[in-house]
């Protein structure tokens, strides 16, 4: 079995990839973006249906130095067995101030921790918001936490997966 992971990245490019039905690129907060797009991206993300042997390249080229251009590659592989893998990202709640809100991931791999964690509209970077022993994390609803993003980063010795973001809407 692949397992799909995602790469950390935060500047402003112009990105291109070999394989555009594999490779896609996104914010972390909107999803991903087409191919070859001109936005501001902190993700790389690698389907499961890339099979194990593809070899990939990803250009990456500074919006505002066009001149600084650096390519990688990779090779898709199998993941070991127990390497952490997400299987069910969150979903995005929509409830009153005052109310609670619960998001839940599935996920397998040995000795699994789970490290919650939330970004805003005013703060880019993801922060830990909880350590728990279980797949999910619940917050009361208050106005100042509307359109703030969950999510989930599931860990062992074997590595690491994170959750794609789920978005807590809080009515008045």
């Amino acid at each position: 079995m692949f397992t799909p992971v995602s790469y950390e990245l935060n500047m402003r490019v112009k990105w291109e990839s070999s394989h555009p039905s594999i490779v896609t690129f996104g914010d972390g907060a909107s999803g991903r973006f087409a191919h070859g797009g001109d936005q501001n991206i902190n993700h790389i993300n690698i389907s499961k249906t890339a099979t194990p042997g593809t070899v990939v390249t990803i250009t990456i080229t500074s919006v505002p130095n066009p001149s600084a251009k650096h390519s990688f590659s990779f090779t898709i592989v199998e993941m070991p067995d127990g390497f952490p893998a997400i299987t069910q990202d969150p979903v995005s709640v929509t409830t009153t101030a005052g109310r609670t809100a619960t998001f839940s991931i599935t996920a397998t791999g040995d000795n699994l921790e789970y490290f919650w964690q939330r970004k805003n509209n005013t703060n880019p970077s993801w922060e830990n918001v909880e350590v728990y022993a279980y797949p999910s994390y619940t917050v009361t609803a208050t106005s100042d936490k509307n359109g703030y993003q969950y999510r989930c980063r599931v860990s062992n010795r074997k590595g690491d997966a994170y959750s794609n973001p789920a978005t807590l809407t809080v009515t008045p």
